[in-house]
């Protein structure tokens, strides 16, 4: 019988054939080596990107026969020549291209909506964070009865998050114990927010260096160090495309706030991608406010509004941290529930208790029904100056008696190109 060109003798019958010499079989063992492929060896490697399903295939029979034995030759190249593979060897090939989204760019990739939205403020050396409790994971969506978007790194930090929940949850995660071990080593010092924020980026990085590795390197028997130590034993072509699927590889979109004070005062950290699929963390100290998730412009608009700044009074910015989360609840992912926090001094973290919220709540509905009462009283208004202004028109209408050209325009200091040019007042 055959089996891939290969004449396989049944069981009890010797086989008709020869012995490969042992040159020959070193040649052919050569072509591939376990996490070691020879670009020199390989003449026909494909092209095309990478995914998980590559895969070694063998060599290619030409007929139903066993092949001819080999001549005796003392180089690998004479070797695959007798053998006849150096043309039929094919190695690492897929059956299809590659469709996972994960290794397209971002603007290419098929996202589930944003949710959520999450607050900074910053008046002086107080720090107020809100946010809604709206969680994302793959394509779930739900609101819990308890909040878990703001969550407390030291006395004087916290971070708010937005984005997929369980790669926050690993990234926080790592954050927080990061950030305990170094604080257990040195508790004289207050923990920086900046360093905080770093830690953020770094965890992530290295969580989307995992999935990387384990999504295009592990099915080639690769980790990142030995990719990196033996490219140059890899094929130029190989090497390339496993280098842009490495960079291309992409995660959920999240993002965070890092937010508190350190000896150095308040800071906020706003932390989201950049022109890259990379996080950065950016500082926004002189803008005074950051937020997050699908309602972020329409919180960020009502702080431009109200023309915050940083050292704002503590009153007005609790107002309108609340007031801003609430006006964002028209954006569809954000959830009605709201959780407010608040940093006032060094080790001064505080959760805002309900009675509190809602105070703020009254107040926010008074400025809501003053706003609506005053938009009915001025829409009234303008209505009635609209239709005095028809009225006369009207007027105009039915006084005039001939069709009269326009007003000739005074073509004094008209340009070549014939363009108006207004008359200075």
């Amino acid at each position: 019988m055959t089996l891939g060109g290969v004449h396989i003798a049944p069981h009890g019958e010797a086989s008709k054939t020869s012995p490969r010499s042992e040159p020959a079989r070193q040649a052919d063992s050569g072509l591939v080596s376990r996490g070691n492929l020879r670009s020199d060896a390989i003449p026909g490697i494909s092209r095309e990107c990478f995914c998980s399903e590559w895969r070694f295939e063998g060599r290619e029979g030409q007929s139903e026969s066993a092949n001819p034995p080999a001549a005796a030759c003392n180089s690998q190249v004479s070797g695959q020549k007798a053998l006849g593979i150096a043309s039929k060897r094919r190695l690492l090939t897929r059956p299809r291209s590659l469709t996972d989204d994960r290794f397209l760019p971002r603007n290419q990739r098929v996202e589930y909506p944003e949710v959520t939205v999450c607050i900074a403020a910053r008046a002086g050396n107080v720090i107020f964070g809100a946010s809604d409790r709206m969680l994302t994971s793959g394509d779930v969506q739900f609101e819990p009865s308890a909040g878990t978007k703001i969550i407390q790194v030291t006395t004087s930090m916290f971070v708010m998050t937005a984005g997929d929940a369980a790669l926050q949850a690993e990234v926080v995660g790592a954050l927080m114990r990061e950030v305990a071990a170094r604080i257990q080593k040195d508790q004289a010092s207050w923990f920086r927010v900046q360093d905080a924020a770093d830690i953020y980026v770094e965890k992530y990085n290295e969580a989307r260096n995992k999935r990387a590795e384990s999504a295009i390197l592990s099915p080639l028997f690769l980790d990142r160090h030995s990719f990196v130590s033996d490219q140059k034993m890899l094929a130029e072509n190989l090497a390339s495309d496993i280098s842009k699927e490495l960079l291309n590889f992409s995660m959920p979109g999240i993002a965070a706030i890092v937010a508190g004070l350190d000896s150095e005062g308040s800071h906020i950290y706003l932390i989201q991608e950049g022109e890259t699929t990379a996080l950065e963390a950016n500082c926004v100290d002189s803008v005074g406010f950051a937020s997050i998730g699908m309602g972020r412009r329409h919180a960020s608009s009502q702080f431009m509004f109200a023309r915050h700044a940083w050292n704002s009074p503590i009153a007005d910015t609790l107002l309108l941290t609340y007031h801003a989360k609430k006006k964002s609840e028209v954006a569809p992912g954000v959830g009605l529930g709201t959780d407010m926090v608040m940093v006032n001094g060094l080790g001064g973290f505080t959760v805002i208790g309900d009675h509190v919220l809602g105070k703020l709540e009254q107040e926010h509905q008074k400025i809501t029904e003053e706003e609506n009462s005053a938009f009915a009283k001025a829409r009234g208004e303008i209505s009635r100056y609209v239709e005095e202004i028809g009225k006369q028109a009207d007027a105009s209408a039915a006084a005039a008696t001939t069709q009269q050209p326009p007003a000739k325009v005074d073509d004094t200091n008209k340009p070549p190109d014939g363009v108006e040019v207004s008359k200075p007042s």
